[in-house]
């Protein structure tokens, strides 16, 4: 009887201590996870997901961060002193009028937007048009959309490219079988991702472009940025 009630008492304990255990875990995760929050899992924000919004049409965004965050350093990049490019990096393909009325409509919805929100409304900055008239250009060249450049560039690559100074920056890109300003607009104002960084009081200068492929499909590149 006394080796049943010591063998009891051992199993409570037991199960006592693991109890405690499991409460002490979960309190140290809920703890980091209020410190340090979950990095976001959804399709809109990820480079590597995409977004249909309608049967012709695919969007994806990207954000690099701004000043105010705490990120690792390897993560903002050193600006350096490099030349302006007199043409886009990959003038083989078809190109639109830089900055055209599609993408000055875009603006004007976006600025519109922004000022009902109290928020300053974005400037033009040729360095941003730049960047995103080559984006857009290389993947017209090779009728993908991606935020990877076909070099391997990524957006921090190609801001620095053009010589843009910033302490953040953000890129949306977007395919359609069409030039409408307000239905490309609205296709980045209602994915959540792309909204943000639209409407991100943090980014004051802007650049829009977009090129046709081969196939007749335009690739529309948004840059935002702050500059440092």
């Amino acid at each position: 009887m006394d080796d049943c009630e010591n063998c009891n008492t051992m199993s409570r304990t037991t199960a006592l201590i693991i109890t405690l255990l499991a409460v002490f875990l979960l309190t140290l995760s809920i703890l980091l996870i209020v410190q340090y929050g979950i990095p976001a899992l959804n399709g809109v924000t990820a480079v590597s997901t995409v977004n249909p919004v309608v049967a012709q049409a695919a969007t994806r965004s990207i954000v690099l961060p701004m000043p105010t965050q705490t990120v690792p350093t390897a993560m903002i990049p050193t600006v350096t002193s490099v030349t302006l490019l007199a043409t886009p990096v990959f003038p083989d393909a078809t190109s639109a009028t830089v900055f055209d009325d599609s993408d000055a409509e875009i603006l004007r919805l976006l600025n519109a937007a922004r000022m009902e929100q109290g928020f300053t409304p974005l400037m033009v900055n040729a360095l941003l048009v730049r960047a995103a008239t080559d984006h857009s250009a290389d993947q017209a060249r090779r009728d993908v959309m991606s935020h990877d450049g076909s070099d391997g560039s990524t957006l921090g690559d190609r801001v620095n490219r053009v010589s843009y100074r910033w302490g953040g920056v953000a890129e949306n890109v977007l395919m359609r079988w069409d030039t409408l300003a307000s239905e490309a607009f609205d296709q980045w104002w209602n994915s959540p991702g792309h909204y943000q960084n639209m409407m991100n009081p943090d980014y004051t200068e802007i650049g829009i472009a977009h090129e046709r492929s081969a196939s007749g499909s335009y690739y529309y590149t948004m840059v935002l940025g702050t500059p440092s």
